[in-house]
């Protein structure tokens, strides 16, 4: 028997008998194109600007609210509140009070925090690209994230989505280099484990990444490092975990998955409702397997694939089953940190056209089909058809010093009283008569006032009262009520959600 060939100099420990797999590196990926960090820089600011451009314009919708009313509590105050609610997103909204202390708490700059994440996250795929193909392969998916809509999304989105897909993508830059012998493992364990406190689910991650490790045939010493520094990352988002667990009641509202939600899985995880943008994206996979065949010079990304592709697929199968055979957790907004690894495909997508011009214009043809998802992204009514910006505005415009504002219904977390906590300032020359118990006195995220019949007392003297409501039948209940005790009124505005009434006692 022949003697074990010796390890190459400057060879990481552990990659000489790993040499079989996709994820071994070669000259090149030891020492990569310094270039890279500048493209990073660019794409990443790039993305960054083209989240924040007109984050300011979509009305606060219910998700957004309940940041807004996490982080306008003192620190005790948010801490118990945490022990009852929300413990899940304690870490997003630890950063967003340290945040919203110095630049408060409007639309734009709940916003923008998120923009800058998303920018870090185009970083990171710019970098992996980099690592797992070429600085082509970097560049391409770098701009292929920028316009994916799921990025757009989540960069004008006051919660913590692009902080967990940046925290991810990171953790797999980490987490190639490892296996390369250029990083820490505990990069790569610190890394998802705080995704996994931005978001329990993230570390399903996990599953990705050992389907990965063996796909790509990787050597028995880096599975066992790769297991330890799993591990790590388990303890240290198992807070979160704990908390979760605790708190599971919150997640009742999901549904369990159904035919019906094929839909959601191929258009509104990643490409927010756009069979355009599926079907160009079908097209580039379709070039990028018959390129694999064909002779030349552009070589078949297998590292990158064996990395992307279960990253992709993995955590959408497995949270699908668990919501299928016990607790239903599937949303596709929870699944939009694998938005990088379906840039990433499309990257090679997009470099098999081979040709300058041509992957220019699929580049092109790509931000022309994302543009109308992304000024729709920006419209006022947006998110969830929330209006809470334009009913606060017109009562702002509209409403005279000491005149009263009640809420239809007041007992649900989607009351128009959700206009008031998002938008204060606007309200602040009327008179708030139907308030109840101090929300930071109680368990909850949101204020629970009184119903407009318990306040025929406080209603003997209004002259004015602003009737904000979401037409359902306790709200045409309470309209009448108000009719039947002396005042008069009509719609003033009625928006996607909300209809504002103005109610005038009699004979004024």
């Amino acid at each position: 028997m022949g003697s074990r060939p010796p390890v190459a100099e400057g060879t990481p420990v552990g990659v000489a008998s790993a040499r079989t797999s996709s994820l071994t590196p070669t000259a090149r990926e030891v020492r990569p194109d310094p270039s890279v960090v500048r493209d990073a820089l660019v794409l990443g600011c790039a993305v960054a600007l083209l989240c924040v451009a007109g984050a300011w314009i979509p009305s606060l919708w219910l998700d957004e609210v309940a940041t807004v009313s996490a982080v306008g509590r003192s620190w005790p105050e948010m801490v118990a509140l945490l022990g009852h609610v929300d413990a899940v997103h304690g870490t997003y909204y630890t950063g967003m009070h340290l945040w919203a202390d110095v630049f408060g708490t409007s639309p734009l700059s709940l916003r923008t925090p998120s923009a800058v994440a998303t920018g870090v996250a185009a970083a990171g795929v710019v970098v992996l690209g980099n690592e797992l193909g070429s600085r082509t392969t970097g560049i391409l998916a770098g701009c292929a994230f920028a316009v994916l809509p799921a990025t757009t999304w989540m960069g004008v989105e006051a919660r913590g989505h692009a902080f967990v897909t940046a925290t991810t993508t990171w953790a797999v830059v980490v987490l190639v280099r490892a296996l390369r012998g250029r990083a820490p493992w505990w990069g790569y364990a610190v890394l998802l484990g705080l995704s996994g406190l931005l978001f329990v689910q993230s570390l399903v991650l996990l599953a990705a990444h050992g389907v990965t490790l063996l796909w790509a045939r990787t050597d028995r010493r880096l599975l066992r490092s790769w297991l330890v520094a799993a591990a790590g990352a388990l303890a240290i988002a198992s807070p979160a975990v704990l908390a979760g667990a605790r708190q599971r009641y919150q997640i009742g509202w999901i549904d369990r998955p159904g035919v019906d939600s094929a839909h959601g899985v191929l258009t509104r995880q990643w490409f927010d409702g756009s069979w355009w943008f599926l079907g160009a994206v079908a097209v580039l996979v379709v070039v990028a397997l018959v390129s694999r065949r064909a002779p030349g010079p552009w070589p078949p990304r297998a590292a990158l694939v064996h990395v992307a592709l279960p990253w992709a697929v993995v955590p959408t199968l497995v949270v699908l089953g668990v919501s299928l055979v016990a607790t239903p957790l599937w949303d596709p907004r929870y699944l939009r940190y694998c938005a990088p690894a379906v840039a990433l495909l499309i990257g090679v997508g997009v470099e098999a056209l081979r040709r300058r011009w041509a992957q220019v214009v699929a580049l092109v043809v790509l931000s022309a089909i994302a543009a109308p998802v992304y000024a729709a992204q920006r419209a006022e009514f947006a998110k969830d058809d929330a209006d809470l910006s334009a009913v606060a505005r017109h009562v702002a415009e509209r409403s005279d010093a000491g005149d009263v504002v009640v809420f239809v219904p007041e007992d649900d977390a989607r009351s128009p009283r959700r206009a008031l906590e998002g938008y204060p300032q606007d309200f602040t020359g009327v008179v708030d008569v139907g308030t109840g118990p101090d929300r930071t006195a109680t368990d909850s995220l949101w204020e629970r006032g009184r119903p407009v019949d318990a306040l025929a007392d406080e209603l003997a003297s209004a002259r004015r009262v602003w009737v904000l409501s979401t037409g359902d039948a306790r709200s045409r209940d309470a309209l009448r009520w108000l009719e039947e005790n002396g005042f008069e009124g009509d719609a003033v505005w009625s928006g996607p959600t909300t209809q504002l009434h103005l109610f005038t006692a009699s004979g004024d």
